[in-house]
């Protein structure tokens, strides 16, 4: 049965990597650490007993159900009509293009989704956010590395850096960013995989929860006394609910 857009996006994440059919070879794999992937199960040559090949399409939800679809449309016609051979002819291209994406740095790929972001649909004030952690944690760190020698490592440690000072809240923000630039990387061709993904479940940042310390019922005689006077100026709704 065909899949639909509704069940690609509710497809859960288990602790096992699964894969679902839609159609004609189409396969989305859903892994825990890498999170879901468009493949093309296919025969080379392509007759019964050919050798199954899986060529991966892109990641969901950059590529989306129906550009899946397309691309293994693209794929299936150029193995029957021209016998290109699909895994080998990515290989191919794949290398072919190292020689430009090892030099494409981070910093490059950052500004082009912040300029593509930024006249689409990015408020002023989430824009002049990501600039900002770009501009103080992230691109100090790893802006002029090339995007195809990043690891998870690189990523890692700005995530570290920052909560050294106790930005915990800021260091999940900028790993955000930091992964959000390498997918826009994977969807544009890039390079084949995010290694910052495989951060946010085992290496996530670490929370300091305090909470408030409560009130004794000694205590209480004072705070009502204080809420009568309300030398402090309290909003009355306030005063009133509690």
């Amino acid at each position: 049965m065909a899949l639909t857009d509704a069940a690609v996006r509710g497809l859960p994440l288990r602790s096992q990597r699964y894969r679902v059919s839609d159609s004609a070879g189409l396969l989305l794999e859903a892994d825990p650490v890498g999170g879901k992937y468009w493949l093309w199960r296919h025969r080379f040559p392509p007759t019964k007993d050919g050798r199954l090949q899986d060529l991966r399409l892109g990641p969901y939800p950059a590529v989306s159900l129906k550009r899946a679809r397309e691309l293994r449309d693209e794929q299936k016609k150029l193995l029957h009509d021209q016998g290109i051979i699909p895994c080998e002819a990515k290989q191919r291209h794949k290398s072919e293009r190292l020689g430009v994406h090892q030099k494409l740095t981070f910093e490059a790929v950052a500004l082009d989704r912040r300029r593509t972001k930024s006249a689409g649909t990015w408020s002023a004030r989430h824009g002049e956010d990501v600039i900002k952690k770009l501009n103080k944690d992230i691109l100090p760190a790893i802006g002029s590395m090339a995007i195809a020698e990043i690891s998870a490592v690189d990523c890692l440690g700005v995530l570290r850096s920052i909560e050294k000072r106790g930005s915990h809240e800021t260091a999940k923000r900028s790993l955000g960013v930091i992964s959000m630039v390498l997918d826009y990387a994977v969807a544009l061709g890039h390079w084949t995989s995010n290694p910052a993904h495989s951060l946010k479940r085992h290496a996530p940042v670490k929370q300091t929860i305090t909470h408030f310390p409560c009130l004794l019922w000694s205590e209480l005689p004072e705070l009502l006394g204080a809420m009568r006077t309300n030398t402090v100026k309290a909003d009355p709704t306030t005063l009133n609910a509690m």
